[in-house]
């Protein structure tokens, strides 16, 4: 479903992953965002990371189109799996934030707005399943 939020959206995802270091700048966000968090991540292979979370950016955007494209992610993130609880969302997503700020030089309240907007659906997803498994 696009929004008004569509476009901005569009546009700076594609000024962010158009940059080589914005995963590398939401990594350094998101594992600094809590011990938890670290923790989750002390034996991962962040290359390999980085390219998942490539993939998974992709499934959360069409979520809001197709929750079933992000299915099998939010099974692979429940409590019988990777055991990524709920609470972890809110810091990925603001973690998100923050990296988009950093790296998108036309970032503004809109452009944060449009990443919220488009990303929560499958962010609630994710919880969703999280709390049914």
């Amino acid at each position: 479903m696009e929004t008004e939020y569509t476009p901005i959206f569009n546009d700076s995802f594609q000024r962010c992953t158009g940059d080589p270091d914005f995963l590398d700048r939401f990594y350094r966000i998101f594992l600094s965002s809590s011990e938890e968090v670290k923790a989750k991540f002390s034996h991962t292979d962040m290359q390999l990371q980085k390219k998942i979370m490539l993939k998974s950016l992709a499934y959360m955007v069409h979520a809001n189109i197709n929750p079933a494209s992000i299915h099998k992610t939010a099974i692979n993130h429940d409590k019988h799996h990777l055991n990524i609880a709920p609470h972890f969302y809110e810091l990925w997503l603001d973690s998100m934030i923050q990296a988009v700020e950093q790296t998108d030089p036309c970032f503004n309240e809109k452009v944060a707005q449009a990443w919220r907007e488009t990303l929560q659906p499958g962010i609630n997803h994710m919880i969703k399943q999280y709390h049914a498994s």
